[in-house]
């Protein structure tokens, strides 16, 4: 195609050829033909819930990276699989890790990631200096020159700066990117290392607070952050927050019993500009702990001051996770109470449902098939998540993106390639494939009764013999250059480019074409006379698809090889 998109076979290339223009144009042509050998006429196509499966969200109770959690570190666990969580939160002292300026001991972290991994879980973690009730996480080298005020480190002093920047560089450089991490909330500054040390004031600056933002945005390039607040900073950054009230300080206004509270985290997070955060960045965070007894009940009164419909919170902020230890501790939650939960545990983060498949047949032995994916969640999967499909004696295919779908999004994915085999056609597998979850626990899809995806594609029909026996006589195809209509099996015409013509023979059994292309006028003079009745001609052939809609050809001047290319799809 880099020979002339424009130009007719045989004319003189002009010296202006190359310009932004005559590119695009060729852009456009190459676009089209590729557009309609993708999205050919489909022999099959269904979207039905028969086939697919109803929505479902309980389909994907347990997916990963999503919904309530607990912390295995807290006592009073429950056994019970009712709410099946796929991750684990866990508090670590700072103290515990850096032992001196340049000695770091990474085993409790080592130790989290493979208890988590023995429980096909993902971890949550948090880093903390000040946990008030208990003793300072603050490294002993610090605490040894005097850098605690009041019982608090003294954050703005730049020894203290230091370490925390040398802490998250070699945090990042050994846990960012790691598969069994799925979010790391920012923590080390502020009590339980939320970024604040109210009531107290002046102990940690807006400074501190942007050099540790900055430190962790630097060097943390993969795994996904969240901070408490929003703050300026994290607007664009893909940096995400935790409301650790959630429920209770989360939305006000109508919300909240008609009280109006700017200091309310989503409050706050309109006013920064950032309600969009959630499209890059993780929204989670815990419920409030004295909420967590009764939120779930049916006569809990939602809508009054402190009480916010945990679901309505979820919607707005499109949360993906949130801490929630009453559903695991004890005996857990029953009845009512345990319904709401396992809604709520489904309702959050990603869930997507395969809206609609159809299939194409491409060659002799393969065809191309189409599945559409609608995002139905609150939120979107952050990390890498392909479309995967699969059959018998054929390898897994995947095509990526699937990460993009935000909520009430949809999506096309194409397979090539795929055999039209009637052992591949019987049972095709539609999957969703990540290497952040683990091949015990997939990501199943919200539909069916088990969010999985399974279904039979007939075998392509063979070519229409009828048409193939009429051939060519009376199709019109738009080719590289300009239409090209057949009057006959062996006479076509491209009048566009000085009264172009083509004639030859059309054999049906192998859909080949070939003989002669001629013009009024060409780059080179043949010495004798071609289709046109002029000395300006060549040789040409064309290989037909099955169906005869589309051909790809090459063309030459006078009786040297054909060596241009001239393709074309039926109009």
């Amino acid at each position: 195609m880099d020979v002339i998109h424009s130009i007719a076979p045989g004319s003189q290339i002009p010296q202006n050829y190359h310009t932004p223009t005559m590119k695009l144009l060729g852009l456009y042509f190459g676009l089209c033909l590729t557009l309609s050998a993708i999205q050919g006429q489909a022999y099959f196509t269904t979207n039905s819930t028969n086939v697919l499966g109803s929505e479902n969200l309980y389909a994907g109770m347990g997916n990963p990276l999503k919904g309530l959690l607990t912390s295995p570190t807290w006592t009073g666990q429950n056994t019970s699989d009712a709410v099946p969580s796929s991750l684990e939160f866990h508090y670590i002292r700072m103290d515990e890790i850096m032992k001196e300026p340049t000695l770091f001991d990474w085993t409790v972290l080592d130790e989290t990631i493979n208890r988590a991994k023995s429980r096909q879980n993902h971890v949550i973690w948090r880093i903390y200096i000040h946990y008030p009730g208990r003793e300072l996480a603050m490294p002993k080298f610090l605490v040894n020159q005097g850098l605690v005020t009041g019982g608090q480190p003294k954050y703005d002093d730049e020894r203290v700066r230091n370490a925390v920047r040398d802490f998250i560089m070699q945090y990042a450089r050994r846990y960012d990117g790691n598969k069994y991490v799925a979010f790391i909330q920012m923590g080390l500054l502020g009590k339980w290392g939320e970024w604040h040390t109210y009531p107290d004031q002046c102990i940690l600056s807006q400074t501190t607070m942007d050099l540790a933002f900055g430190w962790y945005t630097q060097y943390f390039k993969k795994t996904k952050l969240q901070v408490r607040y929003p703050i300026a900073q994290a607007k664009g950054s893909g940096v995400g927050y935790h409301d650790d009230s959630f429920g209770f300080s989360t939305l006000d206004g109508a919300s909240n019993g008609g009280e109006v509270v700017n200091w309310f985290f989503w409050p706050r997070v309109k006013n920064a500009g950032q309600t969009d955060f959630w499209k890059t960045g993780v929204m989670g965070g815990e419920t409030r702990p004295e909420l967590q007894e009764t939120i779930f009940e049916s006569g809990y009164r939602a809508g009054t001051p402190n009480k916010q419909d945990f679901f309505t919170c979820v919607d707005v902020t499109h949360a993906t996770y949130m801490l929630h230890h009453d559903a695991f501790k004890g005996n857990g939650y029953t009845g009512t109470e345990l319904a709401n939960a396992r809604k709520a545990h489904v309702r959050m983060g990603y869930n997507f449902r395969v809206a609609k498949v159809s299939a194409t047949k491409s060659s002799s032995s393969s065809v191309s098939v189409s599945v559409t994916v609608k995002q139905i969640g609150v939120a979107p999967f952050y990390y890498p998540l392909h479309l995967g499909l699969s059959c018998a004696g054929m390898d897994l295919k995947k095509v990526g993106g699937v990460e993009t779908l935000l909520p009430n999004a949809e999506k096309a994915f194409i397979f090539t390639g795929v055999s039209s085999s009637s052992a591949c056609l019987a049972s095709v597998n539609i999957t969703l494939e990540t290497e952040y979850a683990y091949a015990g626990k997939p990501i199943k899809f919200a539909q069916g009764s088990n969010g999985i995806v399974q279904l039979s594609i007939p075998q392509p029909p063979p070519p229409n013999t009828e048409d193939n026996e009429l051939g060519l006589t009376g199709r019109s195809y738009s080719t590289s250059y300009d239409t090209l209509t057949f009057s006959s099996n062996s006479e076509a015409e491209y009048p566009q480019y000085d009264g172009g013509k083509v004639s030859g023979t059309f054999n049906p059994r192998t859909r080949v074409f070939e003989g002669k292309w001629g013009e009024l006028s060409s780059a080179r003079n043949c010495g004798s006379t071609g289709p046109a009745g002029t000395n300006y001609w060549g040789r040409v052939r064309f290989t037909f698809s099955e169906d005869l809609r589309s051909f790809t050809g090459v063309w030459g001047y006078c009786n040297s090889t054909p060596t241009h290319s001239w393709s074309g799809t039926q109009e």
